[in-house]
């Protein structure tokens, strides 16, 4: 943003998908209720996070889809920040005091976000500890052996929405510990979608497998950071569209200078 402000031209894209993961597979995590965890997303005010954290370039979400995303649904937030709703959820549960837990993090790159979700979890009583981790250690949990309560973690963002399947399908590349339980209807709906091949079509399944998961509070999504490339004004080029993972040289060019 500085730079900006120099003259100089950054060009903006996605950086990463945000999301609290609960650990609900497990049958005596309380995260194994819904009424839990539909508390942790009624207890985040997720676009104050996002203007605090991305200083106006992060987006915030409430639903498992950013806003160009082709299986965003356009007015659909099913839990809004709400602490008190969060606390009468507790309460129908079990926890009528709250309840203590561990939320692990990548110690170099969410200490700041980490923190933020723990202050407003703490505000509707759920104390969450965090367990900041090494890249090593944290990538060894969330991708091999799997967390015991919550995680705060962050995936890429695919403009065909192919990374709906790769991180949270029913055969996912990533997310792949077992610890995410899955409904037996969002499961049908990825199946559905993955046998469609028309692309109109296509979109109105993803569509329905972002509702699903959201019902079920499969996952809390938080945010959408932002990644930027620094260029000359004369230097257009589209990488960061893109995830800054796919690079296509024609859409790379100068102008004369």
């Amino acid at each position: 943003l500085a730079l900006e402000k120099k003259g100089y031209k950054t060009n903006w894209g996605p950086g990463f998908f945000w999301a609290i993961l609960p650990n609900s597979s497990d049958p005596k995590s309380p995260f194994a209720d819904k009424r839990v965890r539909e508390a942790i997303e009624y207890a985040l005010d997720r676009p104050a996070i996002a203007r605090m954290l991305g200083q106006g370039k992060y987006e915030s979400l409430q639903q498992m889809a950013p806003q160009d995303w082709p299986g965003f649904i356009p007015g659909y937030n099913p839990r809004p920040y709400n602490p008190e709703k969060a606390k009468k959820l507790l309460a129908e549960a079990g926890y009528p005091k709250g309840l203590k837990t561990r939320m692990l993090a990548m110690a170099a790159t969410a200490q700041d976000a980490a923190a933020a979700v723990q202050a407003y979890l703490a505000a509707v009583g759920i104390d969450a500890k965090l367990d900041l981790a090494d890249l090593g250690r944290y990538y060894g949990s969330v991708f091999g052996s799997g967390w015991n309560d919550l995680a705060l973690a962050y995936s890429g963002i695919n403009p065909d929405a192919t990374d709906l399947f790769v991180h949270f399908g029913p055969e996912p590349m990533t997310y792949r510990t077992g610890n995410i339980n899955k409904s037996p209807e969002y499961l049908a709906a990825c199946q559905e979608a993955l046998q469609t091949y028309d692309k109109a079509e296509m979109v109105e399944k993803i569509k329905k497998i972002v509702r699903q998961g959201s019902e079920d509070a499969m996952v809390i999504p938080v945010m959408v950071s932002a990644q930027a490339n620094v260029m000359q004004s004369y230097v257009h080029d589209k990488y960061m569209l893109i995830h800054s993972v796919h690079w296509q040289p024609y859409d790379s060019w100068m102008e004369k200078h």
